[in-house]
């Protein structure tokens, strides 16, 4: 292709040059409502001027160079069309308004580019690669697609300024070069900027099984928090196993993930979280993984309760299981963590917004004070895929299990003391269930789960025919009632002394149901 060098002043409303143009200590002015159209590259040179009057326009089929010493003045629009890719060296010269429309390829930048117009893209990606977008507080841009974004997939960052915070969100274009993933950003304070890259792995750290296989690295500066919304594709970022019902917005701030105003939409495909500042350089990571959230509960088992503590003689026998006996979260552990352990416990999970999302299952210990902890025997239980505010179960093999009267928000949990406010604990309050409490009332004030619930049916029976809780109790230890068995691990066990006893005097574990169900042992006991 041929080469024209321009040394003069030209001055045009339409003018088509088929060959690469390179200025040379001239000055070039589109009028407005004028055209250039370069069919090849187009490089101002050193004391050269380029200037696009609002209203005219640029094309450039090839490279863009603005070299060093030379100066643009752009009010106008510069486009980037043609085949190939269109490599642009700005030199920090602003260039205003620009549209992307390649037939093929894509725009590809040299260094960092600044611009403080529109930036529309049409066809091919604008290509950031180790540099920077710089979008100045006037700058706007259209919606990306798949076939046009800013693949901002590299360590360059697509950024904007805010001269005061946005009304509504801005949205950045961006994808990886082959998906479009945009983000919106609306962040709070009064002036500031936000940077954003995107990478199509999923992030550092992540915890669960179910997450993205995709993140947003988002850069805040000048403002106080921000509200990030990111659109994923569901074929390339949600794996085949992942229960993508589970996967909310979440930020990473360098030291752990938090799920503020954690939502997810499996229908949009999209994720959204809120965070504040973090540490300077204000560096997070956003993507879409299980939420993680605690509670803070205390409960007592009414079949262990023994003057205003909790026996923990299970522990003290190799038969004490390291592996949690819910299947729902078969949980394991290599030694005993605590030695006030009292059992292990299930606590059950669901979304107040929506009943019919899963169930999320966490199995824990509960103390003989009755507080429910993590497997290290101390630390409030950490639940990977909490919902931010969920109805929580406390189950244990043979209590009835309770479940908490309103929602807890598992970001920030509140504590619930269960042991003595039974207003705390659900109430079913139809047929049959009504006929009893949620807990049993072990003195006043004093409150447990109900005790004896051997076979596992959510309901203690006692004389009520067939194979009832005592009825296993007595199965358990045979025709010499009087006998108990052998320290192990019982579901019979129904006060967790480690033996099962049915006619050996004191509070045996026969006792134990026959003082849930009460003076009526025809009636059952239900669980809430």
């Amino acid at each position: 292709m041929k080469k024209l060098l321009l040394s003069f002043l030209l001055v045009f409303s339409w003018m088509m040059i088929k060959a690469q143009v390179l200025t040379n200590n001239g000055t070039i002015t589109i009028v407005g409502s004028g055209s250039l159209i370069v069919e090849g590259g187009m490089t101002n040179g050193s004391g050269s001027a380029l200037n696009i009057q609002s209203g005219g326009s640029m094309t450039v089929s090839g490279d863009l160079t603005i070299q060093s010493g030379s100066t643009v003045d752009q009010n106008g629009l510069i486009t980037f069309n043609g085949s190939g890719n269109s490599n642009v060296t700005s030199n920090g010269v602003d260039l205003g308004n620009v549209t992307i429309n390649k037939t093929s390829g894509d725009v590809v930048l040299v260094d960092d580019m600044s611009m403080d117009g529109a930036l529309t893209l049409t066809s091919g990606d604008l290509v950031l690669g180790a540099n920077d977008l710089l979008m100045a507080t006037t700058a706007t841009s259209s919606m990306g697609t798949a076939s046009s974004h800013v693949n901002a997939s590299s360590t360059g960052r697509m950024t904007k300024s805010f001269s005061s915070a946005p009304v509504s969100a801005f949205t950045f274009p961006v994808g990886d070069g082959t998906f479009y993933t945009p983000l919106a950003s609306t962040p709070t304070g009064s002036s500031g900027s936000v940077a954003v890259a995107v990478e199509n792995a999923a992030p550092a750290n992540v915890v669960g099984t179910n997450f993205l296989t995709r993140n947003w690295k988002v850069n805040t500066q000048g403002f106080t928090s921000n509200a990030l919304l990111g659109t994923y594709n569901n074929a390339d970022d949600v794996g085949v196993s992942v229960n993508e019902s589970l996967i909310k917005g979440a930020v990473y701030n360098g030291s752990a993930w938090t799920f503020n105003n954690s939502t997810g939409n499996t229908t949009t495909d999209q994720v959204g979280a809120s965070y504040t500042m973090p540490p300077s350089p204000n560096d997070i990571v956003f993507s879409g993984l299980n939420t993680i959230g605690t509670v803070n509960l205390k409960a007592w088992l009414a079949g262990a309760y023994n003057g205003g503590t909790m026996r923990t003689n299970l522990i003290a026998h190799s038969s004490f299981p390291l592996m949690s006996p819910y299947s729902q979260d078969p949980a394991t552990i290599t030694s005993i963590p605590n030695n006030n352990i009292t059992d292990w416990v299930l606590l059950e999970l669901t979304n107040q917004s929506n009943s019919s999302d899963p169930s999320i299952f966490k199995s824990a210990f509960i103390l003989n004070d009755g507080s429910i902890v993590d497997l290290d025997g101390s630390s409030l239980p950490s639940i990977i895929g909490a919902y931010a505010n969920s109805f929580v179960r406390i189950a244990h093999r043979n209590h009835l299990s309770v479940r908490t009267m309103t929602a807890v928000n598992t970001q920030s949990p509140q504590p619930i003391d269960l042991r003595s406010n039974l207003s705390d604990a659900y109430f079913n309050n139809t047929a049959p269930f009504n006929g009893n409490q949620a807990m049993r009332q072990i003195s006043t004030g004093v409150y447990g789960l109900w005790a004896g619930n051997t076979n596992g049916d959510a309901i203690v029976q006692y004389n009520t025919g067939g194979i009832n809780d005592r009825v296993k109790i007595l199965q358990k230890v045979g025709v010499t009632t009087t006998i108990p068995t052998g320290l192990d691990y019982h579901i019979e066990d129904t006060n967790l002394d480690g033996f099962v006893q049915y006619n050996t005097g004191g509070v045996n574990d026969r006792v134990v149901v026959l003082q849930t169900v009460g003076t009526t042992t025809t009636v059952p006991i239900y669980q809430h």
